[in-house]
């Protein structure tokens, strides 16, 4: 938990406050997730009541599974606080990019993550955002799991019958560990109930990340030396998030 907070600052949740100059939507939700949990969302609320965009604008591409990270966020501020105007634009933002299939049963939102585009990760997101708001839902999806969808592990337990084919479709996870973006691995983990992810063999810090979008790896050489070489970061904040909610459900669980 430690590496979580160490990365809020001045009440803004950063993946690294040394290398990142800004949030990311993406990494402050799962970080937020991880303060509700603790019952320490109080650190961050000041600045989720204080966003005004739909979109972090932290790569060229408006990333479409921001509208739901933003919901989830939003819904952490007590009901006579929350950003209604801003609610209504992401709304807005989502009927402008959503997809209707022939059938005109399944309607889902559909742009870039992460360079690609993932509408089932991006859908089910939103869904997950409206549902915490306790909004109405006219979203519903059944299209085979993109490989995003299983980092939702929020989703491995809902008895939703019209994500019944969605999570079904969920691509077996290969034996191979993601030492670059070791938060991926872990949330796969998480919903697949398995041990195999990264962790550090030092004691600290247990989580990194190597490279990244837009970090400026140079201020890592006050800690390390050897970092900019090594082309990594630490420790990273949804990495520590993502570790700590699984250690959390199984030890919890066990």
């Amino acid at each position: 938990m430690h590496e979580v907070l160490i990365n809020v600052k001045d009440g803004v949740p950063y993946p690294n406050t040394l290398v990142y100059h800004t949030p990311w939507y993406r990494d402050a939700f799962i970080i937020a997730m991880c303060l509700q949990v603790t019952n320490n969302e109080g650190l961050i609320l000041s600045w989720i009541n204080s966003l005004e965009d739909v979109y972090d604008y932290n790569i060229e591409d408006k990333e479409a599974d921001n509208l739901g990270q933003l919901l989830y966020l939003i819904s952490l501020s007590p009901k006579e606080e929350r950003n209604e105007q801003l609610i209504q634009i992401v709304l807005h933002e989502a009927q402008s990019i959503s997809v209707k299939d022939e059938t005109e049963i399944d309607c889902y939102i559909s742009g870039y993550t992460d360079g690609a585009i993932l509408p089932v990760y991006q859908t089910l997101l939103l869904k997950f955002g409206l549902e915490n708001l306790s909004m109405k839902d006219d979203f519903d999806i059944s299209l085979p799991a993109d490989y995003y969808t299983d980092l939702l592990w929020v989703y491995k337990k809902k008895k939703v019958s019209h994500l019944k084919y969605v999570l079904k479709s969920i691509y077996k996870r290969s034996i191979k560990r993601d030492f670059a973006y070791p938060y991926l691995d872990w949330a796969k983990a998480h919903y697949h109930c398995s041990t195999f992810a990264p962790v550090s063999a030092q004691s600290y810090p247990l989580s990194w990340e190597y490279g990244g979008n837009n970090a400026d790896l140079e201020k890592m050489l006050i800690i390390d030396a050897d970092a900019l070489k090594k082309n990594v970061l630490y420790p990273h904040a949804w990495h520590a998030a993502e570790m700590f909610l699984y250690l959390l459900e199984f030890k919890t669980s066990s």
